[in-house]
């Protein structure tokens, strides 16, 4: 939506630009043919840009904004019959656009509104917290409210993953950790296990639970054993080198509630198998 704002506002910005120009090629351009050709100049590019406004008012009603062409037309010939409200109008326009963001969010316009101008005239003793504060306060309520918002649309996948975790379980050789997650030996090595600050070397093939492969080395990769997800730096320590393992890693200790990419919905069960094939100990400090 906010796109689609800003393209509209765009639009106008190109507007007044031709009226400009117009102007001065009206006042200022003594040449008898520019002005014979002046007024037509104008209508060609009203229509043009009419035409242009009107596909861009498609747009944003297919994305549920919609745009009263009547209302429109009110404010626009108010704007180019009198730009001294340019300040006016401009406020007028992002105060639209605000509303409409804070009433999604479900945030108060009146109050949003009030702080707005007590920043304005330079009143610094309203809000009663640092900027630092402000700024983790803002970042705990969108995460939060994010976070609530995949849920209510992927909290499914909760409910499938527990189903396919159990339903390994079920086969035979599968282990259960504390927290979670459930893996099987393909083959078993006889080298050393990783620890904290370890650097590993290994193959692996990352799919979700429908079988959808979302990520693949195709040649060994080495990492820290820390700098993974916590499902994998749980499983690599209580692997050994030579080790292939098929694991399902809960969403908690996978990428939990946000997903990652456009492949890993939030709260997705991933399946890996990985073989350990190195390990690096940690540099001695």
């Amino acid at each position: 939506m906010k796109k689609s704002i800003l393209s509209l506002l765009a639009v106008v910005a190109m507007v007044c630009a031709f009226a400009s120009c117009n102007k001065k090629a009206q006042t200022s351009e003594t040449n008898g043919e520019l002005s014979a050709m002046s007024d037509s100049v104008a209508m060609i590019q009203g229509y043009m840009t009419g035409q242009q406004l009107g596909q861009q008012f498609m747009m944003m009603a297919m994305q549920g904004m919609p745009v009263d062409t009547v209302e429109f037309l009110k404010g626009f010939k108010k704007g180019i019959a009198d730009t001294t409200k340019f300040s006016y109008y401009a406020g007028q326009i992002q105060g639209a656009q605000t509303a409409m963001s804070l009433m999604k969010d479900g945030i108060s316009t009146k109050l949003f509104a009030e702080y707005l101008e007590y920043a304005l005239k330079g009143d610094t003793t309203k809000l009663g917290m640092s900027q630092e504060q402000a700024y983790a306060f803002l970042q705990d309520f969108y995460q939060k409210k994010q976070e609530n918002e995949n849920k209510e649309k992927y909290g499914k996948n909760i409910d499938a993953g527990k189903k396919a975790i159990a339903e390994f379980t079920k086969q035979d050789g599968v282990i259960t950790t504390k927290s979670g997650i459930a893996y099987r030996y393909a083959t078993k090595g006889t080298g050393k296990s990783p620890v904290d600050g370890d650097k590993v070397k290994v193959t692996y093939r990352g799919t979700l639970i429908d079988g959808t492969e979302f990520d693949k080395s195709e040649e060994p990769v080495e990492f820290g054993v820390d700098q993974v997800i916590p499902g994998w730096t749980e499983l690599l320590k209580l692997m050994k080198v030579g080790d292939q393992v098929t694991a399902y890693i809960p969403y908690d200790l996978a990428y939990g509630a946000n997903g990652s990419g456009s492949t890993i919905e939030p709260y997705s069960t991933l399946i890996f198998d990985v073989t350990l094939l190195e390990v690096t100990p940690a540099e001695k400090k």
